[in-house]
C-alpha cells in the first residue's frame, strides 16, 4: 500500500477557496493593503517599521508579537490552524537563538522565503519536516511561504537588540 499524504476534506477545500477568491478580488480591486492606516492594529504599539507593520497586516493570525526572548530555540509550525499559517505568526528572539520551523504536513505544500534575508526552503509538505536558522543580527525578518502568500501566509521573526 502506497503512503500518501494527508488530504483535504470538502469543508476544508471550500474555505481555502473561498479566502483565495476574497484575497483575489481584494487585490484586483486595490483592497489588499491600505498603507495609509498600516499602522492600525495590533502592532502600533510594538515599535515596528512600516514596512513590517503593513506586512503582518495581511499576515493570517497576526494578533499580537509572541515574546520568546531568554529562549535558545524557538518552534515555528508551518501549516498551522487550518493549513494556511504560522504559528506564531510574530515572534521576538534575541541575537544567537535558533528558530526551528516545523511542518504539520497540512495544507499542502509550503516554504519559508525570506524578504529581507537570503534564506528560502524547498517547497516541502511531509510532517516533521524541519528548517532551522541561527538569528544573529538584530533586526525584523519578514518571510512568507510563497504559494501562499496571497492568502496570508506570512510570518516575522523579531530579532531584539542585545541590551
Amino acid at each position: 500500500m502506497e503512503n500518501r499524504e494527508p488530504q483535504m476534506d470538502a469543508e476544508q477545500m471550500r474555505h481555502i477557496c473561498r479566502t483565495m477568491h476574497e484575497a483575489m478580488r481584494a487585490a484586483m480591486h486595490g483592497e489588499a493593503v491600505d498603507s495609509d492606516n498600516a499602522a492600525d492594529g495590533a502592532f502600533e504599539e510594538a515599535g515596528l517599521s512600516a514596512k513590517t507593520s503593513r506586512w503582518l497586516q495581511s499576515a493570517r493570525g497576526a494578533e499580537s508579537i509572541v515574546d520568546r526572548t531568554g529562549e535558545e530555540e524557538v518552534v515555528i509550525e508551518v501549516g498551522a490552524g487550518d493549513g494556511l499559517q504560522y504559528l506564531p505568526v510574530v515572534v521576538r528572539v534575541d541575537p544567537g537563538t535558533t528558530v526551528r520551523w516545523r511542518w504539520t504536513g497540512q495544507g499542502g505544500l509550503h516554504d519559508v522565503a525570506f524578504q529581507n534575508a537570503d534564506l528560502q526552503t524547498p517547497l516541502r509538505g511531509e510532517a516533521g519536516f524541519t528548517f532551522r536558522h541561527v538569528f544573529r543580527t538584530p533586526g525584523e525578518y519578514r518571510y512568507e511561504c510563497t504559494p501562499h502568500s496571497g492568502v496570508g501566509m506570512r510570518g516575522a521573526v523579531l530579532v531584539s537588540s542585545a541590551e
